[in-house]
């Protein structure tokens, strides 16, 4: 039994990328086209992400970074780091699917993953302050 889905990161050369369909055309034009590698650096501008089942299926992709981003409070001129998706897409086969272990949708599972990127880049940047 699991309770999330595995990921790599997305290289350019991955061939499931040609034939990924979530069925929104700008979503799959993304991917397919790699708007997200940055031919002139050689890297994934943003990072790109596969996410799999446990049966290594490609569920879907997400492009996303952390930035530097003003506060949600106008008044603050500090920044803080947080998670942006650029874009996210979830393969049609697996769209309003439930997982069987989790009983979520894909799409779910996913975001969630990304919300743990998300609180692991911070709990580190607390331990790394922490230490100062």
């Amino acid at each position: 039994m699991i309770d999330e889905l595995s990921h790599r990161f997305t290289l350019p050369t991955d061939k499931d990328l040609d034939d990924f369909e979530s069925g929104v055309d700008e979503v799959d034009e993304y991917f397919r086209t790699r708007q997200w590698f940055n031919v002139g650096k050689n890297e994934a501008s943003p990072p790109t992400y596969t996410f799999l089942d446990e049966h290594e299926t490609r569920v879907g992709y997400a492009a996303v970074a952390f930035k530097n981003n003003p506060h949600p409070n106008d008044d603050s001129p500090e920044k803080a780091k947080y998670l942006v998706i650029f874009v996210a897409g979830v393969d049609r086969e697996f769209q309003g699917a439930l997982h069987p272990d989790t009983g979520n949708t894909y799409a779910t599972m996913i975001f969630e993953t990304l919300t743990r990127f998300a609180e692991e880049k911070a709990l580190r940047r607390a331990i790394s302050v922490g230490k100062e």
